[in-house]
């Protein structure tokens, strides 16, 4: 098979790259729009951050709202998760290392989206009669398109943070077994404590993860430093691979774009844009609850949320390329390679240290995409039966555990791809007709 038969071979295989370059390209539209406003106003960006800290609490904040940085890390808790450990070495695996240069980009312009689209949701939330906000996607596209898509972007994206739920609970599941924990008491274990924090409204979820997305953070961050620290000397070798890995434009005798490239470019986007989920509309969801007046601000502190992510998942690629792990004989690129990094350098608590901030990740995410689902369920039933969503939810978590979830981890992708299309497409459309910076 010639190179170019086999690009387009891969193409047609892979075509499910066609809407994550979608997202690529609506999030580089959308940079030259606010005039990279991830660039301009990064150290904006840090200050807010600090400031919200130190905030003093006021006796008149709804139950409904909480401070900007509580916000975040709600956000933080679903884009943070196990996809910061096994995506960057899914995308080594199949695009080569030059498949971090794809989540580089995905970094760089999916900040502009998740401006915009955490910018629009602040503005067009409603407040209801008894003070509660509902916020997201479904308000600005209502405002600025039409009901009837509104409606259906939150239809579909209830049944994917469903699917999403599944996941996250499986993983978990799997990942406490070895401590022979049974998946049903994981499974049940898990349910009751994220209803009990649901119920407590959008105040208890931001306690929570105000706590634990720092924590897991930087404990899998700090970790993971120390060993490419340790390795430095290799970090100049590395990164020339990674680029000169990416843009092989030589593999097609030339031609414009290399099977290389392609490659890297593919998994590297795909799975950038799948991690840090720029554009898909679920992070402007809690920051709709914020207590903040201005739209703007709120806007510029979500980015924080994808450069993090972004961190995590450098940090991630780079462990398995300067220590060599993806280079051996016989090597699967899964979740185990980073296992063996992390055993190999604290030798007797790595594996320890790696479940913990896995379990993090897994259960922040479980709880934010928790509360996200509620609200997209509130916004189709017309403000009803919210009980009903925490005992559908509840027995999701439990069933996700102990089920074969492997037609669900498939079915994923195809739940997304018209969640962010639509989202990113409205947004950009919205973006034209409003003035959302400075």
């Amino acid at each position: 098979m010639t190179n170019f038969a086999e690009l387009i071979y891969e193409a047609s295989e892979n075509f499910l790259f066609i809407p994550f370059l979608a997202f690529f390209l609506g999030s580089v539209i959308l940079s030259f729009k606010t005039r990279f406003v991830q660039v301009r106003y990064m150290a904006y960006m840090f200050k807010i951050l600090f400031q919200s800290f130190f905030k003093t609490k006021t006796k008149s904040q709804s139950k409904y709202t909480i401070q900007s940085h509580k916000a975040l890390f709600t956000a933080m808790a679903t884009s943070i998760g196990i996809g910061n450990i096994v995506a960057p070495v899914i995308a080594i695996g199949f695009g080569g290392p030059g498949a971090l240069v794809g989540f580089l980009f995905a970094m760089f312009f999916g900040s502009a989206a998740t401006f915009v689209e955490v910018t629009l949701a602040v503005k067009h939330r409603k407040e209801m009669d008894n003070g509660r906000i509902l916020g997201g996607p479904m308000q600005y596209i209502k405002d600025h398109i039409n009901s009837v898509l509104a409606i259906v972007y939150s239809s579909l994206a209830f049944i994917l943070i469903a699917v999403w739920e599944s996941n996250q609970s499986n993983t978990l599941a799997c990942l406490l077994e070895p401590y022979n924990i049974p998946s049903y008491f994981s499974g049940f274990l898990m349910s009751v404590v994220v209803v009990f924090a649901l119920f407590g409204g959008i105040r208890r979820v931001g306690n929570i993860t105000e706590k634990l997305v720092p924590a897991m953070f930087f404990l899998y961050s700090i970790s993971g430093l120390i060993i490419i620290f340790l390795n430095a000397d290799k970090l100049p070798e590395v990164i020339s691979l990674i680029f000169s890995s990416a843009f092989s434009f030589d593999s097609l005798k030339g031609t414009l774009l290399g099977v290389g490239t392609f490659k890297a470019l593919r998994w590297g986007l795909a799975e950038g844009f799948y991690s840090n989920e720029a554009g898909v509309g679920v992070a402007p969801i809690p920051h709709s609850m914020t207590k903040t007046s201005d739209p703007f601000e709120q806007g510029i502190l979500s980015m924080v949320s994808v450069y993090s992510n972004g961190l995590l998942c450098m940090i991630s690629g780079l462990l398995v390329l300067v220590t060599g792990v993806y280079s051996e004989p016989g090597a699967i690129f899964d979740i185990n390679m980073i296992v063996k990094v992390f055993s190999n350098y604290f030798p007797g608590i790595g594996a320890i240290i790696l479940s913990i901030a896995a379990i993090l990740f897994s259960f922040t995410t479980i709880l934010g995409n928790g509360y996200n689902g509620g609200q997209c369920f509130l916004y189709v039933t017309k403000n009803r039966w919210m009980p009903w969503y925490y005992g559908l939810i509840g027995a999701i978590i439990f069933f996700g555990a102990i089920a074969d979830v492997k037609m669900v981890w498939a079915a994923t992708d195809f739940f997304m791809i018209p969640v962010a299309l639509i989202n990113i497409i409205s947004i950009i459309y919205i973006s034209f007709k409003t003035d959302l910076i400075n």
